[in-house]
């Protein structure tokens, strides 16, 4: 991304937790070169030697660096698990920025300067769909966007840390979008994935994608990348230890399932309390037949038909 127009492309990168108020690593960060305000979005300005400058916040109007500056749940910080992704938005020329943060929540922080001199607004306005706050699965909002259907108007797409892929299809115009209720694009992952030998790994939790013609067909594609643990169960299991191994792994991924739909509807603590001790039961069978696990992340693509 060309961030100030020079013909050098820049890097642009969140952060997943810069250090709190308090915080000793917020005095490490200073030494280090940090700001000493929450920062939540960083800049790699691309050097004529095809090298890149040291980091540096991304800087509003006023001089301060650009944050997450739409308040999330009580108790959360404001800048958490930030991504970040620059776009014409209001298309008037010049590159504003979406954030994607832990709640999945995308915030706009409109562009008030110019494609070359960018003041950015001191005050995030938060993206709804069909009328309502956007909010991925899961949380951690990693948002693109690209005119996914093809009717000349840029749409929004996010990975989340539920897994999978959210399209959110644009019913505006293109200098005013309007955005329809999510669907999925690409089903919701699971981050722990109990498998045979003879399986293979499915895309996992925790995606961030990349909208893009991968083949060169004329179709945009999508690029996924993942964060997966395996486990991998023993191959000299007896075949009745295998019918048992199954019927748990059943159980598991209903108990998963369950605990999904509960957190949709604001179950009790106490009710997720008790499904989650459900589920640390089924995990510590299931580990008994593990041979051996890995953790991983994969880039998957998923091509346009």
């Amino acid at each position: 991304m060309d961030l100030d127009a020079d013909g050098i492309l820049d890097l642009v990168s969140g952060c997943y937790l810069p250090p709190p108020p308090g915080n000793p690593l917020r005095a490490i960060g200073r030494l280090l070169g940090g700001s000493s305000r929450q920062a939540g979005v960083f800049v790699f300005r691309g050097l004529e030697t095809g090298r890149f400058s040291d980091r540096q916040a991304l800087l509003d109007r006023l001089g301060n660096p650009v944050t997450e500056t739409h308040a999330g749940r009580e108790g959360r910080p404001r800048v958490l698990a930030t991504e970040p992704f620059l776009t014409d938005w209001d298309a008037d020329g010049d590159l504003d920025l979406l954030v994607g943060n832990w709640n999945g929540e995308i915030i706009l922080v409109r562009n008030d300067g110019t494609r070359t001199y960018f003041a950015y607004a001191s005050t995030g306005i938060r993206l709804e769909h069909g009328g309502q706050p956007i909010g991925v699965p899961g949380g951690l909002a990693g948002p693109e966007v690209a005119d996914w259907d093809g009717d000349g108007l840029p749409d929004l797409l996010s990975g989340s840390s539920a897994g999978g892929v959210v399209f959110f299809r644009n019913e505006g115009t293109r200098a005013q979008p309007r955005y329809a209720r999510g669907m999925l694009l690409v089903p919701s992952g699971m981050l722990n994935q109990y498998l045979w030998p003879s399986e293979e790994p499915t895309p996992g939790s925790h995606t961030r994608i990349h909208v893009t013609d991968h083949d060169g067909d004329g179709k945009l594609d999508l690029l996924l990348g993942d964060v997966q643990f395996v486990s991998w169960f023993r191959a000299s299991l007896t075949d009745d230890e295998a019918k048992e191994v199954n019927a748990w792994r059943r159980q598991w991924r209903d108990a998963l399932a369950e605990a999904e739909r509960m957190l949709a509807t604001d179950a009790s603590a106490q009710v997720l309390h008790a499904m989650q001790e459900r589920i640390d039961r089924l995990d510590r069978r299931l580990n008994s037949y593990v041979e051996a696990e890995t953790r991983h992340g994969f880039v998957w693509l998923f091509r346009r038909k």
